[in-house]
């Protein structure tokens, strides 16, 4: 193989990764919201290689953000809190790293999205709060879900 063809194969993984994440993300979005009344906006933008999945509501707004060169970011506003902006995936060539990444998405970004519409057990300006404090989305979710089931038990 040459390596121009082997570059060809490399891009082509990529774009098969990105597109795995796109629909991910996608799909995520009418299992989580059937049923809701709250209004809210989801924007789909396509920029250059980059694409942009933003939901807005009053006084908060969560994106995820698919880069072209295959890293994964979120990035999350809420009017009582400071922007955290947070690099979920950085590429690795490695398909096994790959699939457990969208695995994990593919869990988390439905979780997020019943968080931002206010239909999960707590609201995103609570999520928020431990997205201050943990630093890491995925992390503050998994924490705030923990705390919270737990006196839900007592």
């Amino acid at each position: 193989m040459t390596k121009a063809e082997i570059k060809k194969m490399e891009t082509e993984r990529k774009y098969d990764f990105i597109s795995s994440v796109y629909n991910t993300i996608l799909e995520s979005i009418p299992l989580e919201t059937r049923g809701q009344r709250k209004k809210f906006e989801v924007r789909i933008v396509h920029q250059n290689y980059n694409r942009y999945v933003r939901f807005h509501s009053y006084g908060q707004d969560m994106a995820f953000q698919i880069f072209g060169d295959g890293n994964i970011a979120i990035e999350m506003k809420e009017a009582c809190h400071s922007n955290h902006s947070e690099q979920l995936f950085e590429y690795d060539t490695a398909i096994e790293k790959q699939d457990a990444f969208i695995k994990e998405l593919s869990e988390m970004a439905r979780c997020l999205i019943r968080v931002f519409i206010d239909s999960d057990f707590e609201s995103f300006h609570t999520y928020m709060d431990y997205v201050s404090y943990e630093k890491k989305a995925f992390e503050a979710y998994k924490q705030m879900k923990k705390e919270f089931q737990g006196h839900d038990d007592e």
